[in-house]
């Protein structure tokens, strides 16, 4: 009987890799924050208030050792108000150092820092942390939304900025050699900590998108049924 039912019935479990392209949810995340400086707005907002240049803040996830290799991230950025046209900030990036952004030794960071004295209009940055190679993209007015690729292929990385949400009208890219390293975690937002203080800022990192890990995380099972 037993025989019979094993024949007339069979559960085939068939590997699948994880499928990316959700919003990743910051609630999920770890914050470092030296008082209340980072606030998780929601699942997919992260709200920055404070001092941006002489203490630890950031929030990031560990995606396991290796994820993050050719990879192709989207993330929207909205700054409000630096206190000075000498801050410095962090956003997205990967890496394998657990540190605020500056201080990293490896990976890929999108940063900013004010264009001009008025603190009106933004230079936005991509930094190779490995090999110091740096690239900026056009600047970027204060209190406008603004929607930011970042990929890697290769020993070229560059990130791209959009002014609409579906990224069809790009407005500038910056591009650099970067390592091949592949990295183990990914940062929402993060301080730029060199030691000065003083210096604060408000702005916001928001619907941080995965859209390709270029490794990825170890396949997971999905469960599927045939019968015979």
């Amino acid at each position: 009987m037993i025989s019979k039912l094993l024949k007339s019935f069979l559960c085939i479990f068939l590997l699948c890799s994880v499928v990316y392209g959700a919003t990743e949810d910051f609630t999920t995340y770890t914050e470092v924050d030296s008082g209340t400086i980072i606030t998780v707005v929601d699942a997919s907002n992260l709200g920055y208030n404070g001092d941006v240049m002489n203490t630890d803040n950031y929030v990031y996830d560990d995606k396991g050792s290796g994820n993050f290799g050719d990879y192709d991230i989207e993330h929207e950025i909205y700054t409000n108000a630096p206190n000075s046209s000498t801050n410095q900030w962090g956003y997205v990036g990967v890496s394998n150092s657990v540190d605020d952004a500056y201080n990293w030794t490896s990976g890929q960071v999108h940063w900013c820092q004010p264009a001009s004295a008025s603190q009106f209009w933004m230079i936005e940055r991509l930094t190779d942390k490995g090999n110091a190679n740096n690239d900026v993209i056009a600047q970027h007015a204060r209190n406008v939304r603004y929607y930011m690729k970042m990929e890697r292929s290769g020993t070229t990385a560059t990130l791209k900025s959009y002014t609409d949400s579906g990224r069809t009208t790009l407005e500038d890219t910056a591009s650099i050699t970067s390592e091949t390293t592949t990295y183990q975690y990914i940062y929402g937002v993060s301080s730029w900590n060199v030691g000065t203080s003083g210096r604060s800022n408000s702005y916001e990192s928001d619907n941080l998108e995965i859209i390709d890990a270029g490794v990825g995380p170890a396949p997971t099972f999905i469960p599927k049924v045939m019968f015979f």
